[in-house]
Order: C-alpha cells, then structure tokens, then sequence
C-alpha cells in the first residue's frame, strides 16, 4: 500500500494536445515540447501519481504498459475539460475491503458525517473573509445552526440531510461568491463562468479522489450518502464533499488575485466556455490546488481505509486537520 511518505515525493502530470509530446526514456516519463523538439519536464516514473491528458493526443501501447507496471493512472479530458476516460492504477481482489464496506455503508451515521465535514469546510471559507459584511456574517451564524441541527438528524433520514446540505450550500454561494457576481449552482449548466469553473475544479477532485480509492481496492460504485446508481461513481461522490470548498476558494482567490479573467470565457449556446488559448492557466492554478491539499486528501482517504478494515467506531471516523 502506498505510504504517506511516498505519496509525497509522487507527482501529477499535465499533457496538452498539439504542445506536447509523450515518451519514455530509461525508466522516466519525459514530456517533449512538440513544436521546439525540446523536453520539458522529466520525471522518473516511480515517482508518477497522474498524468492528466488535455485533448486528442496519441498514446502507445508502451505507455499505457508502463502505467500499469508502475501503478499511476492516466485521464483523459476534452479540451473544455469534460472527462472521457479514466484508466487508474487499481487493487484488485480485495474482497476483505469490499465486503466490509458493503457491511459499513448501512451506518445511518455515515451520510451525517459526511455532510457535517462539507459544511464545517464552507463555514471555515467564510471565516477566513477577512472583511465580512452582513451578509457574510448571517451567513456564517445558519451554517453554525445547520451543523448543530445535524446531531439531531436521524442517519437515516437521508432526504432530511440532502436537504439540509443543499440548503447550507445555497447560504454559503450566495455570501461567499456575491461579490463576484453569483446567480446560482447549475452543475454542468455552465450558466456563468463560475458554475464552469466550478465544474472544471470538481471534475480535477473528482478524478484525483478516484484514483486515490482505487489504490484500495474500494468498490467505487458502492457509496452511503450516495445512493447506488447505474453507472454512478457513488463512493466517490462521497469522497469527493468534505473538500469541494478548496475548488470553492481557488475560484474566489482567482478571481480577487486578478489571476482569473470574465474576459478569458466565451458564450456559446448560452454556455460558458474558456477561451482554448486560456486553457492552460486555469488548468495550472486547479493543479497548483491539488497539490497544496494532496496530503489533507490523501490522509483522509487513507483514515477511512483503516476505519473500514478495523471496524472502528464512528468516534474515529476520519476528521480533516488544516492549518
């Protein structure tokens, strides 16, 4: 199993369609400049975690043998982003894992936990506004209220908290991006360039948590907040909620820092797009979050490992530790 020492010496790869070439060269994964024939970066490959592929590229059988021997997984986005294919370093046959987190996913508690952590992360975004108006303050007094009101929630009652979750997050957009302008949360929508960026960030966290639950073997199919679905990643979606808010931030900060720009997106279809020749920026500053945050995540996931496998009481379940 991979370590906590190890993952931190492990890198995240970007590959972008018609600037970059891909090889391998004495054990090392080497990036080619595609147009001045020059490398760019090279990185042995035991110290690979993900290479993330940016537009239609061209992959060799080589490669994808190499990513299987040294275990790092390999996605593949469009050049907007929207995900086409994951192909990840996995655990197989842990059957031990599997069925007790089949047995564990029945714990009411689990879905409380879970949605507990989400909103004590947004709150913690709002408190670190340094110059809080009203709103802001009223916003972080009902997310104080809210997660004192889940201890009262039935586990089980998983309508009530799905309810209670979006009713913090509603609170939450509305103070903490209003002076950005924000209208509201439409997934996949791309009704504003925040909801896009929105999408852009979470689907990077999403990919990155995915790849982290198969380093164990989890059934990713099988969540407890939420429901089993065809097709549905649903562990991961789990997974995936305690940490939305530090997409949340990077998008705030982007665009306060001037390092994001209205002016880098484009409208078509009523859709909001970045602009191609933009892309690499944001990709850059989504990256720059994952890496800040990769040992809060990866001590996360690692923690609900052993709490699964040892059975431990919900008094253990994983807590997420920030500076």
């Amino acid at each position: 199993m991979l370590s906590l020492k190890d993952f931190e010496k492990k890198a995240i790869v970007f590959i972008f369609s018609g600037e970059d070439k891909i090889r391998f060269a004495n054990e090392n994964l080497v990036v080619d400049d595609a147009k001045e024939n020059k490398i760019k970066h090279q990185i042995p490959c035991i110290k690979v975690f993900a290479v993330y592929v940016i537009g239609n590229i061209t992959l060799t059988s080589v490669i994808l043998e190499k990513a299987s021997e040294y275990g790092f997984s390999i996605i593949f986005l469009k050049m907007n982003f929207r995900p086409v294919a994951f192909m990840g370093a996995v655990t197989e046959g842990n059957t031990i894992l599997r069925t007790k987190q089949y047995k564990s996913s029945l714990n009411p508690l689990l879905s409380r936990q879970i949605v507990q952590l989400k909103i004590q992360n947004q709150l913690m975004n709002l408190k670190n506004i340094r110059e809080k108006n009203q709103k802001i303050k009223n916003a972080i007094q009902r997310l104080i209220e809210i997660i004192n009101d889940l201890y009262g929630v039935n586990g089980e009652e998983n309508a009530v908290l799905l309810g209670m979750e979006g009713n913090a997050s509603k609170i939450y957009f509305s103070a903490y991006f209003e002076d950005i302008g924000w209208n509201s949360r439409k997934p996949r929508a791309k009704i504003d360039p925040i909801n896009t960026l929105m999408d852009i960030g979470y689907t990077f966290l999403f990919n990155f948590v995915e790849a982290q639950l198969k380093l164990y073997g989890f059934d990713l199919y099988y969540g407890f907040y939420h429901r089993t679905f065809y097709q549905r990643k649903s562990l991961v979606c789990d997974m995936v909620e305690p940490f939305r808010f530090i997409v949340d931030k990077t998008i705030r900060n982007g665009f306060h820092l001037h390092e994001f720009d209205l002016d880098d997106f484009e409208s078509r279809n009523k859709q909001y797009y970045i602009q191609i020749q933009k892309n690499k920026k944001y990709t850059k500053k989504f990256f720059e979050t994952l890496l800040a945050n990769k040992i809060e995540i990866f001590n996360f996931i690692r923690e609900y490992y052993r709490f699964i496998m040892q059975n431990k009481p919900m008094t253990d379940f994983p807590v997420i530790r920030w500076e």
